[in-house]
């Protein structure tokens, strides 16, 4: 089997997870229920993956392997903080309209159970917290964004308010349509762009490493 063939799989059981997990959550959810919903046999689940737990960890890394790939893309840029911002937003926004079901249960089963956040997992969320301080620290290096605010602060307040608004969505709280998502990510970079922005008296640091 190639290796293309079986990441296909792996791709198509993982997507069949997604569901049933969104349907009767981690715990709830079998790998026989896995099975029946990718229409392969209870033992080919478990050739690709060990476990329901493998499942997950897979589920999660290819997302934040995904995410801080777009966050070093957007670093490469030569744009400012206020369109680095815009780009993140929209992208961790955008996420829930494209794949709802991956996203409740990342936000209910994965980033709030303990279980999960460890070893490469745990890496892979240092890696794009550290890419978002690192935009705030060049921000400020250029006179974008104000002084005297902790950069690494700024980065889990930021990812924090992303996933309290897909967790509106999740849970129905916050509206879903096309122009609630617009507002959604149109508040987030009001908050972190303008909330940002230098005051009377700031002064431009020098470039720091991130």
């Amino acid at each position: 089997m190639t290796a293309a063939s079986t990441e296909e799989k792996r791709a198509a059981i993982s997507e069949a997870a997604i569901k049933m997990f969104a349907r009767k959550g981690y715990h709830g959810t079998r790998i026989a229920d896995i099975a029946r919903e990718a229409k392969v046999s209870y033992g080919l689940v478990y050739h690709y993956f060990k476990s329901k737990e493998e499942i997950v960890t897979f589920l999660f890394q290819r997302k934040w392997d995904l995410l801080v790939g777009v966050i070093d893309s957007i670093q490469r840029e030569e744009v400012g903080f206020e369109r680095q911002v815009e780009a993140v937003t929209s992208f961790l926004i955008e996420s829930y309209r494209l794949n709802p079901e991956l996203i409740e249960a990342l936000v209910m089963e994965i980033t709030r159970n303990g279980k999960f956040i460890k070893g490469r997992n745990l890496r892979l969320l240092e890696k794009a917290l550290s890419g978002m301080e690192s935009m705030v620290r060049s921000g400020q290096a250029r006179g974008e964004v104000r002084t005297g605010i902790d950069p690494k602060v700024v980065s889990y307040a930021f990812f924090g308010s992303i996933e309290s608004i897909l967790t509106g969505f999740v849970f129905k709280t916050l509206p879903q349509d096309d122009a609630a998502v617009e507002r959604a990510k149109q508040g987030v970079r009001d908050l972190f762009i303008q909330g940002l922005r230098p005051i009377h008296g700031d002064r431009v640091l020098a470039a720091q490493p991130a």
